[in-house]
C-alpha cells in the first residue's frame, strides 16, 4: 500500500481543521452557557435581595430611584413605573406583602 498523495494529505488536513474549528464553536458555546446561567442565577439573587431590602423598608423611594432605576432599560423601567410605590396605593400596602 503506497503513502497518500500530497492532495490526499491536504484533503486530510482540512478535514480535521473542519473537525477542530467545530469542537472549538461547541467549546465556546458551552462557556457562553455557562456564562449565562450564572448571570441569571446573579440576577436571581440580586432582585430577591431588592424585594427583602425593599419589604423590610431599607430601601427607600430616593435610593430606588438613584441606583436602580438607571441601570433598567427603558422597557423594564416602564413595567416597573411606580411600583412598589404606586401613587395611589397606601404604604400599608408594601406593609402587608411582606406578610
Amino acid at each position: 500500500m503506497a503513502g497518500l498523495s500530497r492532495l490526499e494529505r491536504a484533503q486530510q488536513a482540512r478535514e480535521k481543521a473542519k473537525q477542530m474549528e467545530a469542537h472549538a464553536r461547541m467549546l465556546e458555546a458551552q462557556e457562553r452557557e455557562q456564562a449565562r446561567k450564572a448571570d441569571v442565577a446573579r440576577k436571581a439573587i440580586l432582585g430577591g435581595a431588592v424585594l427583602a431590602a425593599i419589604r423590610a423598608g431599607r430601601l427607600a423611594h430616593e435610593d430606588w430611584e438613584r441606583f436602580i432605576l438607571p441601570g433598567l432599560i427603558d422597557r423594564d423601567r416602564q413595567r416597573l413605573k411606580g411600583w412598589p410605590w404606586n401613587a395611589g396605593e397606601s404604604n400599608t400596602q408594601l406593609a402587608e406583602s411582606k406578610g
